[in-house]
């Protein structure tokens, strides 16, 4: 009952009447498979808190828009006729555009009540075998699974040995049931892959699998006062040759990078909020271990991030950047009609050649602003050879400033074991080609190695899984499908839904609604044709599966990703013709679920293309998600440099240079979605010649709701607590931007206004972008008082 099986089930009971019935099997006690409901949920794979990579217009169906679903924490209240909580919207105080893993799960129980009230929903219930057998009339399955029983007195009684009834009972029902067809949606994700390394058994520290991942303090094993004792001789010798204590994460994809960030964001939380750590040290270093670079791209991106050529004659791979761009979620971005070429899309999911990767790269290199060598890292350089090979990305906002600042140490290599030294402390052996490198001092490991599908297939039985030709060695296509993965031309009353790496909710909404049609008999075709094009595709998919194996560098990170030529293809397959959005061309704009419905979807898709459309309106006419985009690019140490100008002899003019850094931590007030604490330390040269040290600091915070900035005064007794407001940035539109002399623009300007006392401070920030990166910044100050009549620029 998680994404894959809700919308299988809602699109077989909504799109051809009452043509089926439908039972869901659901091993968990909720609804939701992967995603929390609660905010505080402590088992499941995925962390509540954490949010999607991918925007709420891409983690949605077509036929439910984020507006309806109540993400309240308070008690139920009764549901308007259509399923949905009353002024939704306005209870949980608006949606992140980015949701949150505990808010999915709330979209996907809103789901089950507007549209799966004719469900038959079967939670803890555990599939253990589906048999296919030959009836009257043709195949059909048996399908058997098991429940914990509900009481004592409902339970199955045991037998004896003697055959008398025992006076005890089983733990759970056998149940069984038969059905025309069978819908796998039990995930791709199926259970957690840690590799069986040498010396995981004897390794001193902690070992865990990222989806465990929650808090540092979680992975730092509390020792006693005898052992810390024992210990503190060791420590003190080798901590002058090993320096900080090491967390190593192994595994450089998406999960890798979020694991990288979340653990730094900890450590520079407890170095720079004004509560003391809950753990002994906050000078741990994050090692991560990666086989090949990667782009660490923003949830915002900017949409335009490069301006045309300006004559023939400059180089072609030379981007000229905008330093005016504008910025959206990062999914509107790439997966936009817009960037394909002319004529019919289709997908694309085979190798990828040294053109196609350099066009990719030359796209993303633009979004980040290059090519990544100004991070000091050589392991996240895509230098010029890496470029002939398909693109590597993560999504995080943090993590490349964090590389920078040297919290997290990439390493471009492979783990090869882990395990104990002389004294016994934990060490990572890591290795390039002959080339081992060992990592000692190492406290815990995270393992980012992704998921085994192989779990949610082995109660599928033998003889259907021979003929899905399935291999259990194979994590990335373990069975043979054909037809965009969602079923096996020989087992046609068998489907899949989902099933397949880093499944796209649009695509599996395409791929159910194929299933219905097919099986509803509403598909006619040329038969011939059909086992023609049923043949060439097996035999396309077994020789890309064996490439995959052989040589998956040259596959792109996920084998079946191409979003927008799926849903396309499936689109023309189906006869759905896509919805136009404001603004754009015929064939333009980002895609969404909701481009792609059916008739008798008209309410909730009008709504989702109505917020679609003021989203990307707001992004390229009112600057909407610039104050993001600053807000993130300001993170780290930068080289400052003021010039103070007073118009009176009692106030000094001169020039102060010196360093600023914006220290992220864990936002201090609920109402605010990411905050900095901002210390700068400096020398001041005045003009007649006096010099003097100075340090100031600040609290910076961003708010979504409103898409502001906000500079806060601190508490002089730790210069770590909030105090109170200094003031607050709104972005200027494109219109009211500073144009320098030859007609160009400069960056983006916002504009604050703050009244202490009796000297009025208005400010202004000036932002010069580089793809999503700030080269520079300015903010000036212009200061007037009864004792006050300065500008400061920085």
């Amino acid at each position: 009952a998680g994404p894959s099986g809700l919308v299988a089930a809602k699109t077989l009971l909504h799109t051809y009447g009452e043509s089926f019935k439908v039972t869901i099997l659901e091993k968990q006690k909720t609804i939701g498979g992967l995603w929390p409901t609660e905010p505080a949920q402590r088992d499941g794979l995925l962390n509540p808190q954490m949010p999607t990579n991918l925007s709420k217009y891409t983690v949605s169906f077509s036929d439910l828009g984020w507006a309806s679903v109540d993400l309240g924490v308070h008690s139920r209240q009764s549901f308007n006729s259509d399923g949905s909580y009353p002024d939704a919207a306005k209870q949980s105080g608006g949606v992140p555009m980015f949701p949150k893993a505990w808010q999915v799960g709330r979209y996907l129980q809103t789901y089950v009540q507007r549209y799966l009230g004719r469900a038959t929903i079967c939670l803890e219930s555990t599939v253990t075998s589906a048999v296919r057998e030959q009836f009257e009339g043709g195949y059909r399955w048996r399908v058997n699974w098991i429940r914990p029983c509900g009481h004592l007195e409902k339970g199955i009684k045991a037998q004896s040995p003697d055959n008398r009834s025992a006076p005890q009972y089983s733990t759970s029902h056998h149940c069984q049931s038969v059905y025309d067809f069978l819908i796998v949606a039990s995930g791709f994700f199926g259970m957690p892959k840690i590799p069986p390394l040498p010396g995981l058994a004897s390794f001193s520290g902690t070992i865990l699998h990222s989806t465990e991942l929650r808090k540092l303090n979680g992975l730092i094993t509390t020792r006693s006062t005898s052992e810390k004792t024992k210990e503190a001789t060791i420590a003190a010798a080798r901590e002058e040759a090993r320096g900080a204590p090491k967390i190593v994460v192994v595994g450089g994809g998406m999960s890798g990078a979020e694991a990288a960030a979340s653990l730094a964001l900890q450590i520079s939380t407890a170095r720079h909020s004004p509560q003391p750590p809950s753990y002994e040290s906050t000078d741990y270093q994050i090692y991560h271990v990666t086989s090949r670079p990667f782009y660490a791209l923003p949830t915002y991106a900017p949409i335009d991030p490069v301006i045309a050529k300006q004559t023939a004659s400059e180089e072609i791979n030379q981007n000229i950047f905008n330093h005016l761009p504008s910025f959206a979620p990062l999914d509107l971005c790439m997966y936009n009609l817009t960037r394909r070429r002319p004529g019919p899309i289709s997908d694309y999911s085979g190798p990828i050649n040294a053109t196609q990767a350099r066009t990719t790269h030359s796209y993303l290199s633009a979004l980040v602003g290059g090519h990544q060598h100004d991070l000091g890292s050589d392991a996240l350089h895509i230098k010029d050879d890496y470029q002939n090979q398909p693109a590597r990305v993560v999504i995080s906002d943090s993590y490349p400033e964090f590389v920078r600042s040297g919290t997290i140490l990439p390493v471009l290599r492979t783990t090869k074991s882990v395990g104990v030294d002389a004294s016994g402390v934990g060490s990572v052996t890591i290795e390039v080609q002959d080339d081992e490198r060992i990592l000692e001092d190492v406290t815990a490991v995270v393992m980012a190695t992704g998921f085994t599908p192989q779990h949610s297939l082995q109660w599928l039985p033998k003889g259907v899984l021979e003929m899905l030709l399935y291999d259990s060695t194979l994590d990335r296509i373990p069975i043979v499908l054909q037809h965009h993965s969602y079923r096996h031309s020989e087992i046609p009353d068998l489907g899949f839904v989902g099933f397949y790496e880093g499944p796209y909710w649009g695509v599996m909404e395409m791929q159910a609604r194929m299933l219905a049609r097919e099986w509803v008999g509403t598909d006619q075709g040329d038969s011939s044709r059909g086992l023609q094009e049923n043949e060439y595709e097996r035999e396309r998919i077994l020789a890309m599966r064996t490439a995959l194996r052989d040589q998956p560098g040259s596959f792109n990170q996920f084998w079946m990703g191409d979003y927008v030529g799926l849903m396309e293809s499936l689109a023309r397959a189906l006869g759905i013709e896509r919805a136009e959005l404001k603004g754009f061309e015929k064939r333009g704009g980002p895609l969404s679920p909701s481009r792609y419905s059916y008739a008798n979807d008209a309410v909730q898709v009008t709504e989702s293309l109505t917020e679609l459309d003021n989203t990307m309106r707001k992004a390229s006419e009112e600057a909407a998600f610039v104050a993001k985009a600053a807000f993130r690019a300001m993170q780290g140490t930068w080289k400052l440099q003021r010039i103070l100008k007073s118009a009176l002899p009692t106030y000094p003019s001169g020039k102060f240079t010196g360093v600023a850094s914006f220290y992220p931590r864990l936002p201090t007030d609920e109402q605010y979605d990411a905050e900095y604490l901002y210390l700068e330390e400096g020398e001041l040269v005045t003009e007649s010649g006096m010099t003097m040290r100075g340090s100031r600091c600040y609290v910076y915070r961003y708010r979504e709701k409103i898409d502001t900035i906000t500079a806060w005064f601190v508490k002089p007794e730790d210069n770590k607590s909030v105090d109170y407001l200094f003031h607050e940035l709104r972005v200027e539109s494109a219109d009211a931007q500073v144009l320098a002399a030859n007609g160009a623009r400069e960056g983006w300007v916002a504009k604050g206004h703050h009244l202490c006392v009796d000297d009025d401070y208005e400010s202004q920030y000036l932002f010069r972008f580089r793809g999503a990166a700030i080269e520079r910044f300015m903010i000036r100050y212009n200061v007037k008082g009864p004792k006050k009549d300065y500008i400061a620029e920085t």
